[in-house]
């Protein structure tokens, strides 16, 4: 757990393209950034103004994941969107 909190401590205030794992194999895709770190949840608040709470297992099972939005510009689909790198990549879980 603690390579999730530290991914999303590396994130903290970064805008993103933010991609949800929804029920039945969909997803849901928003801009929006993480503002938020708790011991046991964050917080990403969206675009819109909106904002939700997910867990630190959330990131290691790839419920939510962060993509870049430097390279999601063209409006491409959403499978080939690039992840968002982090300083430490090999911590990325």
């Amino acid at each position: 757990m603690t390579v999730a909190k530290e991914k999303a401590k590396r994130l903290l205030n970064l805008p993103a393209i933010v991609k949800i794992k929804t029920q039945r194999g969909k997803s849901e895709t928003a801009k929006g950034q993480i503002t938020s770190l708790f011991p046991n949840v964050f917080s990403v608040t969206f675009e819109d103004g909106k904002a939700r709470t997910f867990s630190y297992a959330d990131i290691l099972t790839g419920a939510i994941k962060f993509l870049n939005p430097s390279k999601t510009e063209d409006n491409s689909e959403t499978k080939d969107k690039e992840p968002l790198t982090t300083k430490n990549p090999s911590c990325d879980g």
